[in-house]
């Protein structure tokens, strides 16, 4: 079946994780993340294992061809690309990324360079280059807050992508109806609270059910501000806890913990993690895997934190021929590549059943296919409203 045209969601990730049942609990969509360059590493190192003799599949082998025929479907042969983020030159895994990309986009019929916010100037309505006055064809946003929108100026993704897909409690209410086309997602129970007060409320909600819930703000990410209240906490612990919250824009959502499937680690430890399916122009093009980087056991609050930057760990992940719960399979062979990369990579494949990966790919490009369509009537509606 004809793949559907996205508008404005070309470059989206998507994260799930998997519950102690084996379905799929959608956590959030992303319109801006640390990918390619680390997707490739990893690839590199799954090919040299296959090449070894496992018997296991590279779920990435494409992706490079998927993410440049994204930007080609924007531009044509010899446009320039600005590849935009908060700094440049300073060390760091966002560094390695974006010069990898420009060296990719260079090889493959693009100019593009790096720049930041300061290197632009706006000349009546339009982005241009400080040093050469130029229009850049299209900029690849690596930063949060730029361009400003209403520039003229063609962007993946602008700021209009941001503003929806960054709204944890809208995307859910979309992505919860297509849980009758896929009997595999789940979507937690959420609600939203702007206040304390409300806070509590859903926080008492649950523990009267007798369910753990986590709360976490509307509209940040990287794990920042997650709190896990359990139904067994004590009133007063409830509230002391919740008195520690400061208010931010866009809320809080309150959700029902995921009793997560467990990632068992080459040191016989097990973590909760999360996958995140990349969907360029709509289509899936790799999957990463992180886990926690605390053992659940140890500390479980910590031990549902996954991002890298709160300590997490990458996986590699792989598709074989093995039952979805049957994770952590083997060990890697090309242990001394590690050194390459700026970032742990666990030692052990996370393995996902080919079943399941079909799945998540089918899944996955509906739920962008889902979010591009709200974009787009928003902007309809803000039009209309002008």
């Amino acid at each position: 079946m004809r793949k559907k045209y996205i508008n404005y969601f070309k470059y989206a990730s998507v994260d799930y994780m998997i519950d102690k049942d084996g379905f799929l609990n959608f956590l959030e969509v992303n319109d801006n993340t640390l990918a390619p360059y680390f997707i490739e590493k990893k690839s590199e190192i799954v090919e040299r294992d296959t090449a070894a003799g496992n018997p296991i599949f590279n779920l990435n082998r494409h992706h490079k061809l998927l993410f440049l025929d994204c930007f080609r479907k924007n531009l044509k042969e010899g446009q320039q690309i600005a590849i935009v983020c908060k700094e440049k030159g300073v060390k760091s895994g966002i560094e390695n990324e974006v010069q990898y990309i420009k060296k990719l986009f260079n090889q493959n019929g693009f100019q593009a360079d790096i720049y930041t916010p300061d290197d632009f100037i706006e000349q009546e309505g339009e982005l241009r280059i400080k040093k050469t006055g130029e229009k850049p064809d299209l900029i690849f946003r690596r930063n949060f807050s730029f361009p400003e929108s209403g520039l003229s100026i063609n962007v993946i993704n602008d700021l209009c992508v941001r503003n929806i897909a960054n709204d944890k409690f809208k995307v859910l209410q979309s992505v919860r109806l297509l849980e009758k086309y896929f009997p595999v997602l789940r979507v937690p129970e959420t609600y939203k609270a702007e206040y304390t007060e409300e806070i509590l409320k859903w926080v008492f909600f649950f523990q009267q059910k007798g369910e753990d819930c986590i709360i976490k703000p509307n509209c940040l990410y990287g794990g920042q501000g997650l709190l896990l209240i359990k139904c067994s906490d004590s009133k007063e612990e409830v509230y002391r806890r919740i008195g520690q919250i400061n208010p931010v824009e866009g809320g809080y959502i309150v959700q029902r913990k995921i009793e997560a499937a467990r990632f068992r680690s080459g040191n016989s430890k097990k973590y909760c993690f999360d996958i995140r399916c990349m969907v360029y122009g709509g289509r899936m093009a790799g999957i990463e895997g992180r886990r926690s980087g605390v053992p659940f056991a140890e500390n479980e609050e910590k031990g549902l934190i996954t991002n890298i930057a709160r300590n997490g760990v990458d996986l590699i992940v792989v598709s074989g021929p093995v039952s979805r719960h049957n994770y952590a399979v083997r060990k890697m062979k090309c242990e001394g590549e590690l050194s390459s990369l700026d970032f742990k990579v666990d030692r052990n494949y996370l393995m996902l059943s080919y079943g399941l990966v079909k799945c998540m790919r089918n899944l996955s490009e509906r739920i962008v296919e889902a979010v591009d369509s709200q974009i787009k009537n928003e902007r309809i509606e803000g039009k209309e409203n002008a």
